[in-house]
């Protein structure tokens, strides 16, 4: 793959990166700023991969929270998480393009049941 996006889990948890195959790894610099643990600032220092920081685009971050907004999620995501959801859409775009990428989440429809009271 080209990009690992990170959130702050797998580096507070200290996870090896390097395990994971990426061209590379990148990450908001909030992200950053949420390692606070000796332990884990430590193991990232050390770690064998390089972190990159990039910011995601006003246009990312826009459709993310406009997707989030249609789904239900947004109140429940931090600004950060909506910064990581923004930076992982704007570098698949740049890598292949947006048309797969989708604008309205998909409406999932299930069977009734009997427990519904639908089916006699």
């Amino acid at each position: 793959m080209r990009y690992l996006v990170l959130d702050a889990g797998p580096l507070i948890k200290g996870t090896r990166l390097e395990s994971i195959a990426a061209d590379a790894y990148v990450t908001v610099p909030e992200v950053l700023g949420e390692i606070r643990d000796r332990q884990a600032r430590s193991g990232l220092q050390l770690s064998l991969v390089e972190i990159g920081v990039k910011e995601p685009s006003a246009e990312a971050i826009a459709r993310v929270s406009a997707f989030a907004r249609k789904t239900g999620d947004y109140a429940a995501l931090s600004a950060v998480d909506l910064k990581v959801l923004a930076l992982t859409w704007m570098l698949e775009k740049e890598c292949n393009g947006a048309t797969h990428l989708r604008l309205d989440p998909c409406l999932l429809y299930t069977s009734p049941s009997p427990r519904d009271g639908l089916l006699s």
